[in-house]
């Protein structure tokens, strides 16, 4: 019984620190202040979507489209999936975080802004790699009960 419960605690304590949603840290391994990640269920009844406080703003990844039409100050509809800009148009924030199980490749994700300070989405590079744009989202959770079903 004593060994099953100190597995359990090992696997609870690594799934704590290989968490997909944190900490984000910066250039010297700090928990970069100001950057939060969480699941919507935290602030919202529905689930599926993941927001990013970064600066002033929130940001969403929302693959279902339960926040519902989002759009920037011009009306310019924002939309959450594979970046449409190069990364290398892209200014890297120097805050990253890195995740994944013991004994596997971890996860490496690097956050990007705008060069021209435009906030309307945030870049999240992963491995270096593949590019998600994640809309501004200050709304935060659904005004409409019918998108978050």
């Amino acid at each position: 019984m004593r060994q099953v419960v100190i597995v359990l605690m090992g696997l609870l304590l690594g799934a704590c620190a290989s968490s997909q949603h944190g900490p984000w840290v910066d250039g010297a391994d700090r928990i970069a202040n100001g950057v939060n990640e969480y699941p919507s269920q935290f602030v919202c009844e529905e689930k599926g979507v993941t927001f990013l406080d970064f600066g002033d703003h929130r940001f969403a990844a929302d693959p279902q489209g339960l926040l519902g039409p989002l759009s920037n100050d011009a009306g310019e509809m924002l939309t959450f999936g594979a970046a449409e800009r190069p990364l290398d148009s892209l200014f890297a924030a120097g805050i990253t975080h890195t995740y994944g199980l013991p004994g596997e490749d971890p996860t490496v994700r690097e956050l990007f802004v705008d060069l021209d300070g435009d906030f309307d989405y945030v870049y999240i590079a992963i491995d270096g790699d593949y590019v998600e744009q994640w809309p501004q989202a200050d709304t935060g959770c659904p005004l409409n009960a019918d998108l978050a079903k």
